[in-house]
């Protein structure tokens, strides 16, 4: 999802290892700086998948001017990873984890999993405030100036959440757990010092909500396509009943009222036969036992009338 674009050219997304795809994002909301020691940020609700994954950024080059560096930090459950310098407008990758035990030090990746849960009181191992932060995957952006202070041997390390809720628990859904261990070799490396600026310590954030597909069909987050299906289904039908119900009671009101049957029966009679039509059509005056005659179109003759009025009176 892409940060507000106020802020300029900043972007962080969730993506499978396996095939590269990013994962679904619904209901994408910016919310602004609420005080000086706020950071505004960006929200949304992402769908789980089966497959190990990689929490991404990308920012443009000139994001900042006069940003000498960047901060990176990176939350899950509440968790914090291993702060990372940013530099460049390549992509910033989280997609393993650096885990010890008993001495040796592993690189996990980082696949979600069901909570684990219990109907026991006595087992339940989470506090309030942990719960509150399970279900989410948070970045943080400062910018500011890095600088070395000696070197050290050894990585940092993370462990991630590891509890168990009550079963009736509201915060039912997925945490994340480590895959694919692999056993690294210790090396040395610079110790480093991040101090931000007046106006980069709170400068963005990005907040993922993940739940499997089921738990956000549930509380409406995305839709159900057979759920869709069938309400639209039982609109068509209500509509049809509507209809026929209207008809129904129109044809029972005209039906109740006979000048209605009378007003619509009157024109009925008042139409011409198609012979009849026709020849007031051509101007032929149909005589009966006679075929019919064109009129002249011509008055007649005043002394051809004349004569016939003559011969009528004798």
């Amino acid at each position: 999802m892409f940060a507000d674009p106020k802020v300029g050219e900043l972007e962080a997304w969730v993506e499978s290892t396996v095939d590269g795809k990013r994962l679904n994002e619904y209901r994408v909301e910016h919310r602004p700086r609420k005080s000086n020691r706020n950071y505004p940020s960006t929200v949304c609700y992402l769908k789980t998948v089966d497959q190990s994954f990689a929490i991404k950024m990308k920012k443009s080059a000139s994001l900042v001017s006069g940003a000498k560096g960047w901060r990176t930090k990176c939350y899950i459950d509440g968790r914090g990873l291993h702060e990372t310098q940013w530099k460049g407008d390549k992509p910033k990758v989280f997609n393993r984890i650096m885990e010890t035990e008993n001495g040796l030090l592993y690189s996990s990746a980082m696949s979600f999993a069901p909570l684990n849960t219990t109907d026991d009181e006595n087992r339940v191992d989470i506090d309030e405030e942990t719960l509150k932060r399970l279900g989410t995957i948070e970045i943080i952006l400062q910018y500011g100036e890095w600088t070395r202070t000696h070197q050290m041997k050894g990585m940092n390390t993370t462990s991630l959440l590891d509890c168990t809720v009550h079963e009736k628990s509201k915060k039912m859904g997925y945490t994340v757990k480590t895959s694919d261990r692999q056993p690294i070799q210790d090396y040395v490396c610079h110790s480093v010092r991040f101090k931000p600026h007046r106006d980069g310590e709170y400068f963005y954030r990005f907040v993922f909500h993940y739940l499997p597909r089921a738990v956000l069909t549930h509380i409406k987050i995305i839709e159900d396509p057979e759920e869709k299906r069938i309400v639209l289904q039982a609109a068509a039908i209500l509509k049809r009943r509507q209809q026929t119900h209207s008809l129904a009671d129109k044809n029972s009101k005209q039906k109740q009222c006979p000048l209605n049957a009378i007003a619509e029966e009157e024109p009925k009679k008042r139409k011409l036969s198609p012979e009849l039509s026709e020849s007031h059509k051509v101007g032929v005056k149909e005589q009966p036992g006679q075929p019919n005659r064109r009129r002249c179109e011509k008055p007649a003759h005043k002394g051809y009338q004349r004569a016939r009025k003559t011969t009528r009176q004798f």
